[in-house]
């Protein structure tokens, strides 16, 4: 019973793998007739089904209530069925090449539960070749099975189109493909009987032989086609150069394989034996008379061995052939007493003795031992003595291929071959030089007109953009994105438009030293009204400081009228009250301060930090000390550290740290700092500043910071 009838029977289960629009309606269709299995991953749509809902639409859930299909989310389950069918979806990639990975993890799943004799049917939408180089090996490496031997393989490519409720699974054409050639290796089997099989077997065995002489002959084979009712085709594959010699061929395979009828070939045969006798007499190199009589009864025995099989005695037919073997080893021992190449009625291993023989060029009847090798392989084949068989056959095809085959067969197909080789060579070069014709026409002539037009489209954009009202910034840049953008066209229009890239190029310079002395006179007219910005700055803030000295002065003429009675009035009333002693200092201090702030406004220079006000600050700081060091520092890109060591002078860290603020005593500092100051209000840098802090030796010494660009006059 094979696992068709065990499936309707109900012994053997079919699988479904992948439950979706195409899985699902199978599984339904199936489970009307055998027992069904139906397996998918998603346990979510395994329950849903279970359940009586068809999430797919394609059948209906009252159809999955009713059916018999076996849901389920188990892999093991599949290890029940022998008959499987894989109808996993295959989604495209974005780069539209079909992702293989659902088949791909079918497959290993099925793989890893497959049982041997076992049939798998891929129904996923695949590209030839996905299910024997891709499928095929998983299955294999999973199950440890082998392909062809334990289960076989099939293809049936799905039809259904999802949501057609007239074009059913039950009323679409469907295509089925299978491995299955177990016919075909049938009939040339040895094990085939009746009354073919010696004639196939020997046909298939000379197509063998003759592949392994020459790598011409790689692609010839021979096949066999059968049908119920209209018989069987058998099919010969060869050479395009030996397409003439096909009858001839044919005829010869015939004579070689086929079991002729003794009632047709008995008279016949007598007359070929005594043809055979009297080619005995001609190729044999006689030594004396016995070593002819040993070939005579040899060649006798041969032909008893003949009559033998025609009669149907098949045992006597192998008698008759050692027989003749002994009397052909006598006759080799008679030339070569210590020959050690004997022939034998099985030869197995090695080379045989017959053709040792006729590689040494021993003198004997080749034709005699042809024949008791032909007739023992076709008694051994009556008597199902297959190893017998294999032997002298193969003996038999080999002595008869170095001793009758055509040597020139090779030569004629390799000749044909070149022949056929060369037209199709000269037919494929014609037909490139005909592709070729558009693409000469596109580079002398097509390619020419185009770069033409692309030189002229761009002349005619920059044009435009060159007569437009824009800026000349935005002339350049509109100019640069046509002609010369980033990437290969860059590249291109240098190339291809050298004269053209020339005059762009220029256009370009033209443009950018045009913005160059717009930007120049913007920033000269800028600068001057600054200048004038600055002017008027100066000019009003001298105006309000004219106007706060004047207030200082009078209130200092009116405080410097009451400052001794006030003195006084303090100290012989309470001589211990110094805080308001105290107090009254501070406050005459400040109003000297604003006087000098003030004075120093209207000092002639200020602003402009000429060499004279430095040299004026400098004596402020130095005057009066003898012995003194001067350095520079640069602390940054725009200002420069200037130190005054004063040697003559020790630090004095109650008064020194207060010289250069209102609470200092000297007018001279208050000066120094408001000209330091001042000059920072006129470069607009005000890091600017002077301190008065102690020297490594513990001198006093003075630091100032002034902008770098007025300190090339060298304090």
């Amino acid at each position: 019973m094979d696992l068709y009838e065990k499936l309707l029977s109900g012994e053997e289960k079919l699988s479904l793998v992948g439950l979706g629009y195409v899985g699902m309606p199978i599984a339904v269709a199936f489970a009307r007739k055998i027992k069904v299995v139906g397996f998918d991953l998603n346990e979510k749509k395994i329950e849903l089904y279970k359940a009586g809902v068809d999430p797919t639409n394609e059948v209906g859930g009252e159809v999955i209530k009713s059916t018999t299909v076996e849901f389920t989310a188990d892999p093991s389950k599949l290890k029940e069925a022998k008959f499987h069918i894989v109808a996993v979806p295959t989604p495209v990639n974005p780069d539209h090449t079909p992702d293989l990975t659902p088949v791909e993890g079918a497959s290993r799943i099925l793989g890893q539960n497959l049982q041997k004799g076992s049939v798998v049917v891929f129904e996923s939408t695949v590209y030839p070749g996905v299910t024997e180089d891709i499928c095929v090996p998983i299955l294999e490496k999973e199950s440890g099975l082998k392909c062809g031997v334990d289960f076989k393989i099939g293809y049936s490519p799905e039809r259904i189109n999802p949501g057609d409720k007239v074009h059913r699974l039950e009323t679409i054409t469907k295509i089925v493909s299978g491995m299955d050639e177990e016919t075909l290796e049938h009939i040339f089997d040895r094990t085939y009987t009746g009354g073919h099989g010696f004639g196939l077997l020997n046909c298939k065995g000379i197509i063998d032989k003759y592949k392994k002489i020459s790598s011409l002959f790689s692609p010839c084979n021979i096949q066999a086609e059968s049908e119920p009712g209209k018989g069987s085709k058998f099919t010969f594959r060869l050479p395009c150069g030996i397409r003439k010699m096909q009858m001839i061929l044919m005829l010869a395979l015939m004579l070689i394989g086929c079991n002729i009828p003794s009632a047709v070939l008995g008279s016949t045969r007598k007359n070929v034996s005594m043809h055979r006798t009297d080619k005995h007499r001609t190729d044999r190199h006689w030594g004396n008379k016995q070593t002819s009589r040993l070939l005579q009864k040899a060649a006798s025995y041969a032909d008893s061995a003949y009559f033998s099989n025609i009669n149907g005695t098949y045992e006597r037919t192998l008698a008759m052939a050692d027989s003749s073997r002994s009397y052909l080893n006598r006759y080799y021992l008679t030339l070569n007493p210590d020959g050690k190449y004997l022939m034998v009625a099985h030869p197995m291993k090695g080379t045989a003795a017959e053709i040792q023989w006729l590689h040494d060029s021993l003198p004997t009847n080749y034709e005699v031992i042809l024949d008791i090798r032909n007739e023992s392989a076709v008694a051994a084949l009556a008597l199902h003595k297959w190893e017998l068989y294999d032997s002298n056959n193969k003996v038999y095809t080999q002595l008869f291929r170095e001793r009758s085959a055509d040597n020139s067969l090779d030569n004629y197909v390799r000749t044909m071959q070149t022949s056929e080789n060369s037209k199709a060579v000269a037919i494929v070069l014609l037909i490139i030089l005909l592709l070729q014709l558009p693409l000469a026409y596109y580079l002398l002539y097509y390619r020419h007109i185009l770069r033409y037009r692309y030189a002229v489209e761009k002349i005619n954009a920059i044009n435009k953009v060159l007569l437009s009202g824009d800026s000349n910034t935005d002339k350049l840049k509109q100019i640069t994105g046509i002609w010369t953008p980033s990437g290969s066209n860059n590249i291109r229009n240098v190339q291809l438009f050298p004269q053209l890239n020339e005059v762009v190029e220029r256009i370009s310079q033209a443009l950018k030293q045009s913005i160059d002395m717009q930007q120049n006179e913007a920033t000269n007219i800028e600068m001057a009204e600054d200048e004038l910005h600055r002017a008027e700055y100066e000019n009003g803030k001298l105006h309000i400081a004219n106007s706060v000295l004047d207030n200082c002065l009078s209130t200092l003429k009116h405080e410097t009228m009451y400052y001794p009675s006030r003195i006084r009035q303090l100290i012989d009333s309470t001589p211990e009250d110094v805080t308001s002693l105290q107090e009254l200092v501070d406050y005459y201090k400040a109003i000297y301060t604003m006087l000098s702030a003030q004075a120093m406004e209207q000092v002639e220079g200020t602003v402009k930090c000429d060499a004279d006000l430095l040299a004026y600050l400098r004596k402020l700081i130095t005057g009066g000390v003898k012995d003194f060091t001067y350095q520079e520092a640069t602390s940054s890109s725009a200002y420069v550290t200037c130190q005054y060591i004063l040697h003559d002078i020790p630090f004095d860290a109650t008064r020194h740290p207060h010289l250069f603020t209102p609470l200092t005593s000297d007018m001279k500092y208050l000066v120094a700092r408001q000209i330091v100051r001042e000059i920072g209000e006129a470069t607009n840098l005000r890091g600017c500043g002077i301190l008065a802090k102690p020297s490594s030796d513990g001198k006093l010494m003075i630091e100032i910071v002034l902008p770098e660009k007025i300190i090339k006059t060298k304090i």
